[in-house]
């Protein structure tokens, strides 16, 4: 079920007919992941590779951390961006 953020909403328990009482479904409450999206937010990005969101968040400002994309006030990350970024970034000596 699709529902719109501040949507009222109503359930029913059908196992005891019984209408439970309306809640407030807030945006995030509303369900927006999609599996299939090649998009990641920056705390999903950090986790892929392995960095703190703080860290991502300095490299993305100092501009040396992967490219990165705003959807409207969001920030994302392409995953083949974030592959693309960690490969240029690979070190053969430590």
């Amino acid at each position: 079920m699709n529902f719109q953020a501040n949507q009222w909403v109503v359930s029913v328990d059908v196992d005891q007919n019984l209408l439970v009482p309306p809640a407030i479904v807030t945006s995030r409450q509303v369900s927006t992941d999609n599996d299939d999206s090649p998009f990641l937010e920056p705390a999903d990005a950090a986790r892929y590779l392995k960095l703190n969101v703080n860290t991502l968040r300095n490299k993305r400002c100092a501009g040396d951390g992967p490219p990165f994309r705003k959807h409207g006030r969001k920030v994302m990350y392409h995953i083949e961006d974030l592959n693309r970024w960690s490969e240029k970034t690979k070190r053969t000596v430590a």
